[in-house]
Parts: structure tokens; C-alpha cells; sequence
């Protein structure tokens, strides 16, 4: 257990140990089993919801957590495949059944997906939902990509191996990169242009006053909206029904 903890994988381990794989699943499966019933769940108040994918056959699984708050580390609840509205069904049946009451979550984490907003206002039609910083960030992220591909087809030399160097974080950018950056954002191309509309929505998500927020929001989704770059129109469009 402690080898497994370490994110070796059940093979690794059996090949540690000179132990079948099996053996060492049916250990893991049991300890894990043990540890959720004792895990109490009356003092959950809030959850995130999100998704993984399994195989690179796009299975996914959908993963319920209570984040990590007063002290206490981040603690996955439950894991099931899928991520349809039914799988929060399924997810709401097996914690009420380890007694959570679904009526205490005030809050429920999660991204955009139609799916999981249907399922969460079914299941916890009580709790708070909130869309979470990472995804509404990689939102608009994903879409300057597509802006960086696009042109990238009219001006390849341009935008040679600028990939990173638009998507990386501010804290994590080479030298050259930074260079490469300013370069593309100094220029007339769309993919700086896109860039620049993505820096202010990093801080706005990071404000902490939600009235402030709420309003630099709106003229943030306002700005990018009249933008005439299609695909940061369209993102701009999806935050602001979210």
C-alpha cells in the first residue's frame, strides 16, 4: 500500500514485491474499500465535479472531491465511469447510501459541461454551482489556440514555435519564449491579439471582490464580444449564458 500511494501502478508494484498484479489489486481494492466506509461524510458542505479520461479511447470517469479546506487535504469521494447527467444520479445514490444527505452540499465546483450542469441542478438542486477558475481559463485558452492555428496556416513563419510561449503561464515562460511573446502580441496578428484579451480575464478570475468581479466580467464578455476574431467572439459569447 505504502509502493501504491507513491503512484506506482499495480504492476510496478507486483514486479517490487515479486507479487501476481492481481494480488496486489485485490490488496489495493480492499484497503480502499475499508478506508471509504470509514470515511465520515456529514461535515461535507461543498464538491467539485470533474472528469478524466481513462483510455485514449475516450472513456471517462467522473470524480466527486471535497477541496481541501480548514487544514484538511483534498479527499476524492467517489469515482465512476462515465459523465452524463445520469452518472451524478449514480453519484448522489452511493454518497446518500455512506450517509451524505445530498440536501447539505451547499456548493457544488464544476466546469461548463451541459451534461454535468443538468445533473448537478437534478441531484444537488439546492447547493450553489460555480464554474471553476482552471476551466473558464482553459475556455479561452483552447480558443486562442485555435486563433494561433488558424493563422498559423496564412503565416507559418510568423508564428513558428510560438505554441508555449502563448499558452504557458507568465511564471513559467523560457527567455525565449518571453521574447517570442512579445514579438506575437507586439505585432498585428490575431493570435496577439487573442492573447491580450486572455491576460485580462486571468486577473478578473482572480479577483476577489464578486461585486468587482461580476462587473469587470461583463466588460470583459462586452470587449471581446465586438473583437472580430471568431473564436474568442464565441467563447466570449459561452461565458456570458454561463
Amino acid at each position: 500500500m505504502v509502493l501504491a500511494q507513491t503512484g506506482m501502478t499495480a504492476a510496478d508494484v507486483a514486479k517490487a514485491t515479486g507479487e501476481y498484479p492481481q494480488r496486489i489489486w485485490n490488496v489495493t481494492l480492499h484497503h480502499v474499500a475499508k478506508a471509504h466506509e470509514a470515511t465520515g461524510l456529514a461535515d461535507v458542505r461543498v464538491i467539485s465535479v470533474d472528469e478524466v479520461c481513462r483510455t485514449r479511447g475516450q472513456k471517462y470517469l467522473t470524480i466527486i472531491s471535497e477541496p481541501k479546506q480548514d487544514g484538511r487535504p483534498t479527499r476524492v469521494l467517489l469515482a465512476l465511469e462515465g459523465r452524463d447527467s445520469k452518472t451524478l444520479k449514480q453519484i448522489r445514490d452511493h454518497l446518500q447510501r455512506r450517509g451524505l444527505d445530498p440536501e447539505q452540499i451547499e456548493l457544488v465546483c464544476s466546469d461548463m459541461s451541459a451534461a454535468y450542469i443538468k445533473g448537478i441542478s437534478e441531484q444537488f438542486g439546492g447547493a450553489l454551482l460555480v464554474f471553476d477558475y482552471f476551466h473558464v481559463v482553459k475556455l479561452v485558452s483552447d480558443a486562442l489556440d485555435k486563433v494561433r492555428k488558424r493563422a498559423r496556416r496564412e503565416f507559418p513563419e510568423a508564428l513558428k514555435g510560438v505554441r508555449w510561449a502563448m499558452l504557458k503561464g507568465d511564471d513559467k515562460l523560457t527567455e525565449e519564449e518571453r521574447r517570442l511573446r512579445q514579438r506575437v502580441c507586439a505585432g498585428k496578428l490575431q493570435t496577439g491579439k487573442a492573447f491580450n484579451q486572455l491576460e485580462p480575464l486571468r486577473t478578473i478570475m482572480k479577483q476577489p471582490d464578486p461585486v468587482a468581479a461580476e462587473k469587470d466580467l461583463k466588460w470583459w464578455s462586452s470587449w471581446v464580444g465586438r473583437s472580430k476574431i471568431p473564436e474568442m467572439k464565441k467563447v466570449s459569447k459561452t461565458i456570458r449564458e454561463h
